[in-house]
């Protein structure tokens, strides 16, 4: 991904922060309750698999709508780029491409290993 491409996601995306809070909060809740509350051993795998696409994934959203919005740090627009400035955009594109893609597998890990 590229700071470009980066940009241009979290610009369309920004609407929609609060809205990825909600459900990465709400679904962290209501899946711990079920994981810990609950007696049987395949709601308990359920719950903890579906922590990936309910929780992971929006919390990355909102991680790339905070860093790469129209008012964050890394936007493109904001000026002129250093090394340390690029190095670190290029180290947070990464890290939220590997996060985003880990909620995403994060099910097929848990219920098939």
């Amino acid at each position: 991904m590229s700071l470009q491409l980066a940009s241009k996601l979290a610009a369309r995306l920004s609407p929609y922060r609060w809205l990825f809070l909600a459900v990465a909060l709400g679904s962290f809740i209501v899946l711990v309750a079920v994981l810990f509350l609950s007696r049987s051993s395949e709601a308990s795998n359920l719950s903890f698999a579906a922590m990936g696409p309910f929780v992971i994934v929006p919390w990355g959203l909102l991680c790339l709508c905070t860093w790469f919005g129209p008012n964050a740090r890394f936007n493109v627009a904001s000026g002129s780029a250093s090394t340390v400035r690029g190095a670190l955009s290029w180290y947070a594109e990464l890290l939220l491409v590997v996060f985003i893609a880990g909620g995403v597998v994060w099910p097929f890990l848990v219920l098939f290993a």
